[in-house]
Protein backbone atom coordinates (compact mmCIF):
# COMPACT_ATOMS: atom_id res chain seq x y z
CA UNK A 1 0.00 0.00 0.00
CA UNK A 2 2.62 2.41 0.86
CA UNK A 3 4.87 1.69 -2.77
CA UNK A 4 1.50 2.12 -4.25
CA UNK A 5 0.88 5.40 -2.62
CA UNK A 6 4.40 6.44 -3.15
CA UNK A 7 4.03 5.61 -7.07
CA UNK A 8 0.62 7.05 -7.79
CA UNK A 9 2.44 10.73 -5.86
CA UNK A 10 4.87 10.38 -8.37
CA UNK A 11 3.19 9.53 -11.38
CA UNK A 12 1.12 13.04 -10.32
CA UNK A 13 4.14 15.02 -9.36
CA UNK A 14 5.43 14.06 -13.23
CA UNK A 15 2.07 14.50 -14.94
CA UNK A 16 1.60 18.19 -13.37
CA UNK A 17 5.00 19.26 -13.83
CA UNK A 18 5.92 17.85 -16.65
CA UNK A 19 2.50 17.85 -18.94
CA UNK A 20 0.12 19.90 -16.60
CA UNK A 21 -0.51 22.69 -19.83
CA UNK A 22 -0.54 19.72 -22.13
CA UNK A 23 -3.12 18.56 -19.96
CA UNK A 24 -5.21 20.90 -18.99
CA UNK A 25 -4.60 20.58 -15.62
CA UNK A 26 -7.52 22.76 -13.56
CA UNK A 27 -7.00 25.45 -11.67
CA UNK A 28 -8.08 26.69 -8.31
CA UNK A 29 -11.23 28.95 -7.94
CA UNK A 30 -9.84 32.35 -7.75
CA UNK A 31 -12.04 32.29 -4.57
CA UNK A 32 -12.78 29.78 -2.00
CA UNK A 33 -15.48 28.09 -2.50
CA UNK A 34 -14.52 25.24 0.87
CA UNK A 35 -12.87 25.60 3.77
CA UNK A 36 -9.27 27.29 3.91
CA UNK A 37 -6.30 28.00 6.26
CA UNK A 38 -4.16 30.89 6.52
CA UNK A 39 -1.03 29.72 6.70
CA UNK A 40 2.59 32.28 6.84
CA UNK A 41 5.95 30.78 6.37
CA UNK A 42 9.15 31.42 6.63
CA UNK A 43 11.55 30.40 3.53
CA UNK A 44 13.37 26.93 3.17
CA UNK A 45 16.33 27.09 5.17
CA UNK A 46 19.23 24.07 5.93
CA UNK A 47 20.78 22.99 8.94
CA UNK A 48 23.27 20.30 10.13
CA UNK A 49 23.09 18.31 13.08
CA UNK A 50 24.76 15.63 14.89
CA UNK A 51 22.58 12.71 16.06
CA UNK A 52 24.20 10.18 18.12
CA UNK A 53 25.61 7.01 16.99
CA UNK A 54 25.40 8.78 13.18
CA UNK A 55 27.39 11.36 11.32
CA UNK A 56 26.68 14.95 11.05
CA UNK A 57 23.90 15.31 8.09
CA UNK A 58 22.08 18.07 6.25
CA UNK A 59 18.48 18.65 6.64
CA UNK A 60 15.75 21.06 4.91
CA UNK A 61 13.22 23.14 7.03
CA UNK A 62 10.52 25.44 6.65
CA UNK A 63 8.92 27.18 9.83
CA UNK A 64 5.61 27.97 9.62
CA UNK A 65 2.20 29.12 10.86
CA UNK A 66 -1.00 27.76 10.63
CA UNK A 67 -4.39 30.30 11.62
CA UNK A 68 -8.52 28.35 11.44
CA UNK A 69 -10.24 31.62 10.16
CA UNK A 70 -12.73 29.41 7.84
CA UNK A 71 -15.62 29.44 10.11
CA UNK A 72 -15.42 25.82 11.79
CA UNK A 73 -12.93 23.32 13.59
CA UNK A 74 -11.43 21.46 11.27
CA UNK A 75 -9.08 18.44 11.09
CA UNK A 76 -5.42 19.55 10.28
CA UNK A 77 -3.07 17.08 8.43
CA UNK A 78 -0.71 18.79 6.84
CA UNK A 79 0.87 17.05 3.89
CA UNK A 80 4.38 18.55 2.85
CA UNK A 81 6.47 17.55 -0.24
CA UNK A 82 9.92 18.58 -1.68
CA UNK A 83 10.27 17.97 -5.36
CA UNK A 84 13.32 18.75 -7.03
CA UNK A 85 14.53 19.40 -10.85
CA UNK A 86 15.89 16.11 -10.79
CA UNK A 87 12.84 14.47 -10.18
CA UNK A 88 13.21 13.23 -6.47
CA UNK A 89 10.04 13.12 -4.65
CA UNK A 90 10.80 13.93 -1.00
CA UNK A 91 7.81 13.74 1.97
CA UNK A 92 8.28 15.78 4.91
CA UNK A 93 9.53 13.62 7.95
CA UNK A 94 6.63 12.94 10.71
CA UNK A 95 9.77 10.60 12.93
CA UNK A 96 11.69 13.52 13.33
CA UNK A 97 15.12 13.03 15.54
CA UNK A 98 14.49 14.65 18.97
CA UNK A 99 18.35 15.99 18.31
CA UNK A 100 16.96 17.84 14.59
CA UNK A 101 13.90 19.27 16.21
CA UNK A 102 15.52 20.59 19.27
CA UNK A 103 18.67 22.20 16.96
CA UNK A 104 15.73 24.04 14.97
CA UNK A 105 13.79 25.04 17.78
CA UNK A 106 16.75 26.70 19.23
CA UNK A 107 17.23 28.73 16.13
CA UNK A 108 13.64 29.76 16.84
CA UNK A 109 13.62 30.12 20.18
CA UNK A 110 12.75 34.11 20.88
CA UNK A 111 10.30 34.40 17.41
CA UNK A 112 8.55 30.77 18.01
CA UNK A 113 8.74 29.46 21.48
CA UNK A 114 5.72 27.76 20.93
CA UNK A 115 6.90 25.35 17.92
CA UNK A 116 5.89 21.98 18.16
CA UNK A 117 7.11 19.01 16.83
CA UNK A 118 5.29 18.23 13.56
CA UNK A 119 3.98 14.86 14.69
CA UNK A 120 1.71 17.17 17.32
CA UNK A 121 0.67 19.39 15.25
CA UNK A 122 -1.78 16.78 13.46
CA UNK A 123 -5.40 16.98 14.61
CA UNK A 124 -8.35 18.91 15.48
CA UNK A 125 -7.53 23.08 14.26
CA UNK A 126 -9.88 25.41 16.49
CA UNK A 127 -10.84 28.80 15.19
CA UNK A 128 -9.10 31.86 15.95
CA UNK A 129 -5.36 33.42 16.48
CA UNK A 130 -5.55 32.67 19.87
CA UNK A 131 -5.54 28.88 18.47
CA UNK A 132 -3.02 28.84 15.69
CA UNK A 133 -0.59 26.66 15.48
CA UNK A 134 3.54 26.86 14.82
CA UNK A 135 5.13 23.90 13.86
CA UNK A 136 8.00 22.95 11.19
CA UNK A 137 8.28 20.81 7.52
CA UNK A 138 11.86 19.27 8.02
CA UNK A 139 13.29 16.96 5.00
CA UNK A 140 16.43 14.87 4.44
CA UNK A 141 19.41 16.43 2.02
CA UNK A 142 18.56 15.77 -1.31
CA UNK A 143 20.43 15.77 -4.74
CA UNK A 144 23.12 18.51 -5.39
CA UNK A 145 23.24 18.32 -8.78
CA UNK A 146 19.39 20.10 -7.80
CA UNK A 147 18.67 23.56 -9.14
CA UNK A 148 15.20 24.45 -8.72
CA UNK A 149 12.99 22.90 -5.69
CA UNK A 150 9.16 23.12 -5.46
CA UNK A 151 7.07 22.90 -1.69
CA UNK A 152 4.12 21.81 -1.89
CA UNK A 153 1.81 22.16 0.76
CA UNK A 154 -1.00 20.21 1.01
CA UNK A 155 -4.09 19.63 3.75
CA UNK A 156 -4.48 23.67 3.97
CA UNK A 157 -8.43 23.56 2.20
CA UNK A 158 -11.19 21.53 1.42
CA UNK A 159 -11.47 21.89 -2.25
CA UNK A 160 -10.80 18.93 -4.67
CA UNK A 161 -11.27 17.55 -8.10
CA UNK A 162 -11.33 14.48 -9.97
CA UNK A 163 -9.53 14.51 -13.46
CA UNK A 164 -8.99 11.49 -15.96
CA UNK A 165 -5.40 9.97 -15.55
CA UNK A 166 -4.27 10.49 -19.35
CA UNK A 167 -1.19 8.04 -18.59
CA UNK A 168 -4.56 5.41 -18.40
CA UNK A 169 -5.09 3.56 -21.18
CA UNK A 170 -8.98 1.42 -21.00
CA UNK A 171 -8.38 -1.72 -21.85
CA UNK A 172 -5.32 -1.91 -21.41
CA UNK A 173 -3.70 -0.26 -17.75
CA UNK A 174 -3.74 -2.13 -14.81
CA UNK A 175 -5.51 0.04 -12.41
CA UNK A 176 -3.76 -0.97 -9.40
CA UNK A 177 -0.90 0.30 -11.09
CA UNK A 178 -2.31 2.97 -12.95
CA UNK A 179 -5.02 4.76 -11.33
CA UNK A 180 -7.71 5.57 -13.98
CA UNK A 181 -8.13 9.20 -12.25
CA UNK A 182 -6.86 11.78 -9.95
CA UNK A 183 -8.29 13.45 -7.19
CA UNK A 184 -6.69 16.65 -7.06
CA UNK A 185 -6.70 19.14 -3.87
CA UNK A 186 -6.21 22.95 -3.42
CA UNK A 187 -2.28 22.75 -2.70
CA UNK A 188 0.33 25.56 -2.18
CA UNK A 189 3.67 25.78 -4.77
CA UNK A 190 6.32 27.95 -3.53
CA UNK A 191 9.19 27.74 -6.01
CA UNK A 192 12.78 27.88 -5.54
CA UNK A 193 16.09 28.45 -6.80
CA UNK A 194 19.40 26.93 -5.87
CA UNK A 195 23.06 27.92 -6.54
CA UNK A 196 23.76 26.22 -9.87
CA UNK A 197 26.86 25.29 -8.22
CA UNK A 198 26.78 22.30 -5.53
CA UNK A 199 29.79 24.09 -3.68
CA UNK A 200 28.40 27.04 -3.11
CA UNK A 201 25.32 25.54 -1.54
CA UNK A 202 26.87 25.22 2.06
CA UNK A 203 27.02 29.53 1.82
CA UNK A 204 23.87 30.46 0.29
CA UNK A 205 19.78 30.00 0.70
CA UNK A 206 17.08 29.16 -1.83
CA UNK A 207 15.50 32.14 -3.53
CA UNK A 208 12.17 32.51 -4.61
CA UNK A 209 11.86 32.00 -8.30
CA UNK A 210 10.07 34.28 -10.46
CA UNK A 211 6.74 36.83 -9.60
CA UNK A 212 4.45 33.84 -9.38
CA UNK A 213 7.17 32.21 -6.62
CA UNK A 214 4.18 31.53 -4.27
CA UNK A 215 0.80 30.13 -5.91
CA UNK A 216 -2.42 27.92 -5.53
CA UNK A 217 -2.21 25.06 -7.18
CA UNK A 218 -4.93 21.57 -7.98
CA UNK A 219 -1.86 18.81 -7.18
Amino acid sequence: MYKMSRTIMFLSTVVMLAGGAVFGFPKPSPVPVDWELNFKFQDLKRIRVSVPGQRERIYWYMVYTVTNNSGQDVVFHPEFTLVTNTLAVLPAMVDVEPEVFSAIKREYKATYPWLEHPSKVIGKLLQGKDNARDSVAIWPDFDRKATTIDVFVGGLGGEIVAVPNPLFVGGKSNPQKVPPEFVLRKTLQIHYALPTDPASRNMTSPSRLGQNAVEWVMR
